[in-house]
């Protein structure tokens, strides 16, 4: 049990400018996508909007998944790298498809 939690808790790091970020990966999106696709079958697309970061596990040859990086949808690259949700949020209206 303890082993298994280890894997769950797995601490990840980041540098942001001068400062070094830490984090807990707890597989949300492995578990969002699956449960999209188990239990909301009428989501035909997903767009996955990252800042380059890609899973190693996500299937990128599936025809339902687009990634976007943020330069894709930011006109001002001089805005990037961000992590503010309202930053990346003001500009998904610019995803194609």
């Amino acid at each position: 049990m303890l082993s298994a939690l280890v894997v769950i808790m797995e601490k990840a790091f980041h540098q942001v400018g001068e400062m070094i970020v830490a984090f807990t990966q707890l597989q949300e999106l492995r578990y969002s996508l699956r449960s999209l696709e188990r239990y909301a079958p009428w989501v035909r697309h997903v767009y996955l909007v990252t800042n380059g970061q890609i899973p190693y596990w996500l299937d990128l040859e599936n025809p339902r998944l687009t990634v976007v990086t943020h330069d894709q949808i930011f006109l001002n690259l001089s805005h990037l790298p961000t992590f503010s949700s309202p930053a990346i949020e003001s500009h998904i209206h610019r995803l194609v498809g």
